[in-house]
């Protein structure tokens, strides 16, 4: 899988380069993400550097590593951010049964993966997202593949109260879908 990703990112950055006329140090870019990958491979103990990440699955009420997990929200845990990660895998929050206090904040940091948050309609929503190569999809249908966004419910007052979420994304999409 990595080094599928790793030719794909090699071949958009040749794109990039050539298309738009960027002059990115394709070489030096590969040799950073063979770092990071080897980096992933210690931190995951694949035992080996050989060319496979062997990564323990992670599932648990706000993790998800290398697996699917369906995300707890702890309604009786007063400390805010609450955070949720998700690294090669997907993450599902379903938070249309719980009624959440006005600036509850939560953070979500997707790698490689898929994380989407279910919200009660009108729900008075402020987000930050921060995504590199990816995309982050909210209420309005505002998506961004690079870059930084930030998105308030229509009609929410700067002073009004909402619930808070930070998102940020890398090589992956988060989404915010209202039921």
């Amino acid at each position: 899988m990595f080094w599928g990703v790793a030719f794909i990112v090699l071949g958009l950055i040749m794109i990039l380069n050539y298309v738009f006329g960027f002059h990115l140090p394709i070489i030096k870019i590969l040799f950073g993400v063979l770092l990071v990958y080897w980096g992933i491979s210690i931190i995951f103990d694949s035992g080996h550097w050989g060319f496979s990440v062997h990564g323990k699955k992670r599932q648990t009420e706000t993790e998800a590593v290398f697996a699917h997990s369906t995300f707890k929200f702890n309604i009786e845990n007063s400390e805010f951010p609450q955070k949720y990660d998700v690294v090669f895998g997907e993450g599902n929050l379903d938070l249309t049964d719980i009624d959440l206090k006005p600036n509850s904040r939560l953070e979500f940091n997707t790698v490689f993966g898929e994380t989407q948050v279910f919200v009660k309609a009108k729900t008075p929503l402020r987000v930050l997202t921060k995504t590199v190569f990816g995309k982050a999809s909210l209420p309005e249908q505002n998506i961004n593949a690079f870059g930084e966004f930030t998105y308030a419910s229509p009609g929410l007052k700067k002073e009004d109260p909402a619930i808070e979420i930070i998102a940020n994304t890398v090589f992956g999409s988060f989404s915010i879908k209202e039921k």
